[in-house]
């Protein structure tokens, strides 16, 4: 194997664990922590994500702290494109997420 190859295996490796890392902040109770986990996550679009950003939407109910908007940020980065695709890909009780969704891809 070349040492390119190597190289690259080796990013991604690491990018992974730091996707975990960063996963497991997100569950952190200091909202700051929060904050700078979800602008680390930049074009990380891990379907695994979700679940986490609705626990995330509904724990805080206004954007006072730019959580909301941050996860709105994120869920632009996701191939989804259509209101069939949100309806068939993202769980019904997942409310939160799903209208967010809703509106990235039906801008009122």
């Amino acid at each position: 194997m070349n040492s390119e190859r190597l190289c690259w295996l080796e990013n991604q490796r690491i990018r992974r664990i730091i996707c975990r890392i960063l996963l497991s902040v997100l569950e952190d109770e200091e909202v700051r922590v929060q904050h700078t986990a979800l602008q680390a996550l930049r074009e990380v679009t891990d379907p695994g994500l979700l679940e986490i950003y609705e626990r995330l939407l509904r724990q805080h109910k206004t954007n006072k702290d730019y959580i909301r908007s941050n996860i709105k940020t994120r869920l632009e980065e996701f191939a989804l494109t259509s209101l069939e695709q949100i309806n068939k890909e993202i769980p019904a009780d997942w409310t939160h997420v799903r209208g967010m969704l809703k509106k990235i891809v039906v801008p009122s």
